[in-house]
C-alpha cells in the first residue's frame, strides 16, 4: 500500500484541500483510498462530511484497530477521522513508547489489501503527529502558496524530512512541491515559482492548482471549475508517479483494477 503524507509547516496553504480533492479524484478512477486525518482541526473530516464516533485518536492513543474505526464517505474514500479527542493526541503521544512509529505500526497491522493508497492529512506544524505521518509514509507531497512566507516554511520542513529519512524512515520519498491558489495575473506567483525551481528544479510539480474561492469549502468530490480540473490533473500525475493504474471516470466502479498492486 502506498502511503502519501501531505505535509506543510504553514497553515492555509491548501494542504487539506489537496488531501480530500486528490483522494476523491483517485477514488472516482477506481483507486481504493483511505484518508487519515491527523489534524486536530479536523478539516479533512469536515470536507468529507463525516462525524465519526471513533477515529485517529483511538488508533494512536488507545491501540484501536484502524480498520475497525474507518468510516465510508460519499466521496468514495474511506476515512479514519479526527474526533474531538485529537485535541490531546500530541501531548499524550509524548508519553508513549515508540511514539514516532505508532501510526506506521497501525497501518501495517490493518488490512493492507483493502486499500491501494492511504493519504495522510497532517497538522500545520512539525510536532509528533506530523512526525508520525512522515515515519508511516512512503512518499510526501508539499503544497506551497505563491508567497515568500510559504517558501520560508519549505526550508524548515525539508530539514525535518531529511532527519526522518536519516533516522527513522529511509524509504520516505519526497514527491516535491505543489503550487496552490495560483493567480497567473500576479507577478509574485511567477517569482515564487522561479525561486522554487531554482532551489529544487526537479521537485516542482508541473501541474498547479489555480486560485478558486470555492476550493477550501467544497466537499470532497464536489469541487468543480478551475481548481477541480487542476486537482484531477494532480491525481492523475500522482498515480503515474506511484505506478497506480486508473480507470476512466465513466467506467463502473465494480470493475477490477488492472495492474494495481495494493500490497506495495
Amino acid at each position: 500500500m502506498h502511503v502519501l503524507a501531505v505535509v506543510a509547516q504553514k497553515g492555509g496553504v491548501g494542504k487539506t484541500s489537496t488531501v480530500v480533492h486528490v483522494a476523491a479524484a483517485l477514488a472516482a478512477r477506481g483507486v481504493r483510498v483511505l484518508v487519515v486525518d491527523l489534524d486536530p482541526q479536523a478539516a479533512a473530516t469536515a470536507l468529507l462530511a463525516a462525524s465519526p464516533a471513533r477515529g485517529t485518536a483511538d488508533v494512536l492513543l488507545d491501540g484501536a484497530d484502524l480498520a475497525e474505526v474507518v468510516t465510508p464517505t460519499e466521496a468514495g474514500v474511506d476515512l479514519c477521522g479526527a474526533t474531538p479527542a485529537m485535541a490531546r493526541a500530541e501531548l499524550a503521544l509524548a508519553a508513549v513508547d515508540g511514539r514516532e512509529g505508532v501510526l506506521r505500526d497501525a497501518l501495517a497491522a490493518a488490512h493492507r489489501d483493502r486499500w491501494h493508497m492511504a493519504v495522510l492529512d497532517t497538522p500545520p506544524s512539525l510536532g509528533l503527529l506530523t512526525v508520525n505521518a512522515l515515519v508511516a509514509a512512503t512518499a510526501t507531497l508539499t503544497p506551497v502558496l505563491p508567497t515568500f512566507l510559504s517558501l520560508l516554511s519549505v526550508r524548515q520542513l525539508e530539514a525535518t524530512v531529511a532527519t526522518v529519512r536519516q533516522r527513522l524512515n529511509p524509504k520516505l520519498r519526497p514527491l516535491g512541491y505543489l503550487l496552490c491558489a495560483v493567480d497567473a495575473r500576479e507577478r509574485l506567483a511567477a517569482e515564487v515559482r522561479e525561486s522554487l525551481q531554482t532551489h529544487a528544479p526537479r521537485a516542482v510539480w508541473p501541474q498547479e492548482v489555480r486560485v478558486d474561492a470555492k476550493a477550501k469549502a467544497a466537499l470532497a468530490g464536489k469541487l468543480h471549475g478551475r481548481a477541480g480540473d487542476d486537482y484531477e490533473g494532480v491525481a492523475v500525475g500522482l498515480a503515474r508517479r506511484l505506478g497506480l493504474a486508473l480507470r476512466r471516470p465513466s467506467e463502473p466502479t465494480s470493475e477490477p483494477l488492472s495492474k494495481q498492486t495494493p500490497g506495495q
